[in-house]
Formats: structure tokens, C-alpha cells, sequence
């Protein structure tokens, strides 16, 4: 089964800081990576997300979207 993760999905993944980060990697380690998926959207949801609010810039942000 895929799983096409939201904004919000990407924020807990892919920052430490998320109170949600040590449940998405409970269950992301549950899944193969080819279940997870993000498109165009998301990804720039993240983004925004990521250096509008998270403080990150946006080449890290990047960095990060790219790296997972």
C-alpha cells in the first residue's frame, strides 16, 4: 500500500524538534520506502512550512525534503 504523506507528515519526518517525530519513525519503520510517497505539493508545503515557520532556510529545507 502507498502512503502519499501531507505537510504535516513531512514536518514530523524530517524535524527532530516534532513532538510527532518519534511516531512517524515507529511507523514509517514499519513501511518500505516504496510505500512513502510525496508530490510536488507536499514537498513545497514543507518547505513553506519549514522556513516560514520551523526557522529553517530554505536551502536546508531543501536539503532536507531532497535527502528523504
Amino acid at each position: 500500500m502507498k502512503f502519499l504523506l501531507d505537510v504535516n507528515a513531512l514536518v514530523a519526518a524530517l524535524c527532530p524538534a516534532s513532538p510527532h517525530h518519534p511516531a512517524f519513525n515507529r511507523w514509517a519503520a514499519q513501511q518500505t520506502p516504496a510505500d512513502l510517497a510525496t508530490c510536488a505539493l507536499t514537498e513545497l508545503g514543507f518547505i513553506r512550512v519549514a522556513s516560514a515557520a520551523l526557522g529553517f532556510s530554505i536551502g536546508d529545507s531543501r536539503k532536507l525534503m531532497q535527502a528523504f
